[in-house]
């Protein structure tokens, strides 16, 4: 009997390893530091199969945020559902602390983002901030997956405008 109880517990452990994952002591400069962006705003609404919320910036005080952006709000786990450091992030006001990973800005409970109006503390350190920025080209991917394939498009619609105007002066050339 004492066999299978160390068993199931094993087997529970093993599991539920990323649902396990607990938060590393780190100080608020720490956290800071370690996140990407950090903006105070509305979260609106939530999406539950893909753990991802709409968040509404009104401030941000370090980065660069469009003014509506998706977040997941834990680790990308696939499908094996929620994380114990996903963030409880319910309709209101929040400050969060975001990374962006693989072209998806991320948030959870250990990265020091909270419900509610910036701190004292942070109030000190993030000064007044500033507002999200309007053009969002897909808001949370535009700087990650958007922009370099603007560019890119960019340039080769340049280079073909340059080589039909080239083809028409010569055209113009012989035949005047």
């Amino acid at each position: 009997m004492r066999r299978l109880a160390t068993l199931a517990i094993a087997a529970l452990l093993l599991a539920g390893s990323p649902a396990a994952a607990s938060c590393v002591a780190s100080s608020f400069i720490e956290k800071f530091a370690m996140a990407e962006v950090v903006a105070a705003g509305r979260v609106d609404r939530g999406i539950l199969p893909s753990r991802t919320v709409t968040f509404r910036p009104v401030t941000v005080f370090k980065g660069e945020l469009a003014t509506e952006v998706a977040v997941r709000i834990g680790p990308d786990v696939g499908n094996s559902g929620a994380t114990s450091v996903d963030y409880d992030a319910t309709p209101g006001d929040h400050v969060l602390y975001l990374r962006a990973v693989n072209g998806v800005y991320e948030t959870n409970d250990c990265s020091g983002s909270h419900a509610g109006a910036p701190t004292s503390e942070e109030r000190a350190i993030f000064g007044v901030g500033a507002p999200p920025h309007p053009g969002s080209l897909g808001g949370d991917s535009a700087t990650f997956g958007l922009l370099p394939f603007i560019a890119a498009a960019a340039v080769a619609i340049g280079a073909g405008a340059l080589f039909l105007r080239a083809k028409l002066v010569r055209r113009a050339q012989r035949g005047a």
